[in-house]
């Protein structure tokens, strides 16, 4: 529950940001010379525009979070699961907490904005690790999955259906959400093309939506049915 109003509140609070840092830029300031583009352009270091672009960092603190931790859970009974859940750790911490807390800091000072090329090496980082973290944490997750799927039908004959390939496609259907719209932003902000512009409010939104994906199917409970665990044979 926590987690879930943690992402929604962030989410939300993203959007809210956006929403009116859009007012401003086709509304309030639709006069300014070189036209809205321009205006969000130059506009990265105004208050709610921070605001905002913090909520989206930490809410993908969280979200990321929360991809090492499904995949700590699964691997942490292996015999060698260390050099990689530590090498994990350690990549995601340097390559993404690091960066963001610094694009952070050079956009709240005056003149500062997400779309100047001197934070744009910082940005590139920062998402670049976390479209990293959120697949190689997806194909671990689902390597071990399909592993244990393997390890059940030899144990019990593989005459069972097991929830293991629908828990597979739930996790590949919330990665994809989120690394599709981050492939996108990045490539176009890498090229300067303002389509960017309207790409980054979108990615904040699918990253909030991504986790809660699986949230809600398994609240419904179409990640693992009822009939898959009970469909077991069991013995004294």
């Amino acid at each position: 529950i926590a987690f879930i109003s943690c992402i929604f509140v962030l989410g939300s609070v993203g959007i809210a940001a956006s929403m009116r840092i859009q007012q401003l830029a086709y509304i309030d300031d639709s006069n300014f010379p070189g036209g809205p583009g321009a205006f969000e352009s130059v506009s990265g270091y105004m208050k709610i525009n921070v605001f905002g672009f913090s909520a989206y960092t930490v809410n993908a603190w969280f979200a990321d979070g929360y991809q090492l931790y499904r995949f700590y859970i699964l691997w942490s009974t292996s015999r060698h699961p260390s050099a990689s859940c530590t090498l994990l750790l350690h990549s995601s911490h340097k390559c993404a907490l690091v960066p963001s807390s610094i694009l952070l800091a050079q956009m709240a000072v005056p003149g500062g904005a997400l779309w100047l090329s001197t934070n744009a090496n910082m940005a590139l980082t920062f998402w670049s690790a976390s479209i990293s973290v959120t697949c190689y944490c997806t194909l671990g997750i689902i390597i071990k999955l399909l592993y244990m799927r393997y390890q059940v039908r030899k144990a019990f004959g593989g005459g069972e259906q097991l929830p293991y390939f629908s828990v597979a496609a739930m996790l590949i259907e919330s990665a994809l959400l989120y690394v599709a719209f981050a492939l996108a932003f990045l490539v176009t902000y890498a090229l300067s093309n303002r389509i960017s512009f309207m790409l980054i409010s979108i990615l904040g939104q699918a990253q909030s939506i991504a986790p809660l994906l699986i949230v809600l199917r398994v609240a419904q409970g179409r990640g693992c049915q009822n009939w898959a665990i009970t469909s077991l044979p069991c013995t004294d």
